[in-house]
């Protein structure tokens, strides 16, 4: 056996101390998950735990630093961020993939690496008439 996932994505159980199975999903390495988590020694994050679905794989970004940071927060600081991909406009798309650096930020995209579509879905709803 071996302590660690492959890299080329696989099917992830994680069970409770009872053998029952808390989630159950098929992570990959290309689009649409992270590519920016694929070799180059970042891990993908799960976002939003409690509430995303770990089989979407919108639901992930890069962790904010090599290796992740297991056991600990990976929350990202949007100055060191911008720091750290030189980006001055947050409402620049210099990948030319569609997506504002202001977004990739949020759905922790790469802004120097040109995501394919569906990573991030933007919805206007109604509250009085959601239909």
């Amino acid at each position: 056996g071996t302590s660690k996932l492959a890299n080329q994505g696989e099917r992830l159980v994680l069970t409770d101390a009872f053998g029952v199975p808390i989630t159950d999903f098929t992570w990959s390495h290309q689009a649409p998950w992270p590519t920016s988590a694929d070799g180059l020694g970042y891990s993908l994050v799960l976002m939003c735990p409690d509430s995303n679905n770990p089989s979407l794989p919108t639901s992930w970004r890069t962790s904010a630093l090599p290796g992740g940071n297991p056991g600990d927060s990976d929350a990202i600081d949007l100055t060191d961020w911008k720091n750290a991909t030189n980006v001055t406009d947050l409402f620049s798309d210099d990948d030319n993939d569609g997506l504002v650096a202001l977004l990739e930020f949020a759905g922790g995209q790469d802004p120097g690496i040109p995501e394919s579509g569906g990573l991030i879905e933007i919805m206007l709803e109604n509250r009085d008439n959601p239909h």
